[in-house]
């Protein structure tokens, strides 16, 4: 990931954070953002940093799936009951919380269904003391969300059954190679229309590095943007030893 438009708001709204989320409806691209995210944490900015799945719907594009790889490995700590219907939590899951820092912020991938919803809140106890940054994802081009109202609905329910605040929200709106300006500005009026709506900042608007948008047009957009790698190895690009998606895995007992 790399900065395309600098934008203060992008590091001064979480310079100060122990935990950042990334919460959202499912398929908005949030794995992909997070997997960004960390690597910029710790390769231009220096920081430690702690991975954190708790993403229990898309079993095959989750960061404890092994399609990802990184750069930069992550340390990914898992549950040796990660495949099962609800999640056991063993100690080196739960010392990421309490381990979270300003020099080394843990980062969620949170599940944006109702059951990724309920499993953050009954870990209520290890966040509710930190500094906790959340941010909304959201991509115009998803099933079921792609209004305004869809996700100031999502927003509402969230909050209500959960209890998180959002701080901001993530522009993620693209179709492939197929994205151009013309995509990313109708998608950049709609954030911007819900940024109004629920009383949140644009965090950044995400596109991919490869797409080489020009900066006239960047330069538009009234908020940081964000070049993004993606990391996304689907099974048949994937093998041997690169199939464990760059993360040094290890279960509880491990050094």
């Amino acid at each position: 990931m790399r900065i395309l438009k600098a934008g203060g708001f992008f590091t001064e709204s979480w310079q100060d954070s122990e935990i950042i989320v990334l919460g959202g409806p499912s398929g908005t691209g949030k794995t992909e953002l997070t997997l960004n995210l960390a690597t910029y944490l710790r390769k231009t900015l220096v920081r430690g940093c702690e991975l954190l799945d708790l993403d229990f719907v898309k079993s095959d594009f989750t960061l404890r799936s092994g399609r990802y790889r990184l750069e930069v490995p992550l340390r990914q700590s898992f549950s040796v009951a990660r495949f099962s219907e609800y999640p056991v939590w063993e100690k080196d899951v739960l010392k990421l919380f309490s381990d979270a820092s300003l020099e080394s912020p843990l980062i969620i991938d949170l599940g944006g269904d109702e059951r990724g919803l309920r499993i953050f809140r009954s870990l209520a106890p290890f966040w509710q003391k930190k500094r906790v940054y959340c941010s909304l994802v959201v991509n115009f081009h998803r099933p079921f969300f792609e209004s305004v109202e869809s996700y100031s609905s999502f927003v509402y329910q969230t909050e209500k059954r959960v209890g998180i605040r959002f701080h901001s929200l993530i522009l993620n709106d693209h179709l492939g190679h197929h994205t151009d300006e013309t995509l990313v500005k109708q998608a950049f009026e709609k954030a911007t229309l819900l940024s109004q709506k629920l009383a949140l900042p644009i965090w950044f608007v995400a596109v991919w590095e490869e797409l080489g948008l020009p900066f006239s047009f960047l330069d538009s957009l009234d908020c940081a943007v964000l070049g993004i790698r993606r990391y996304l190895n689907l099974a048949w690009n994937v093998g041997g030893d690169e199939a464990n998606g760059g993360f040094q895995k290890h279960q509880s007992g491990d050094n």
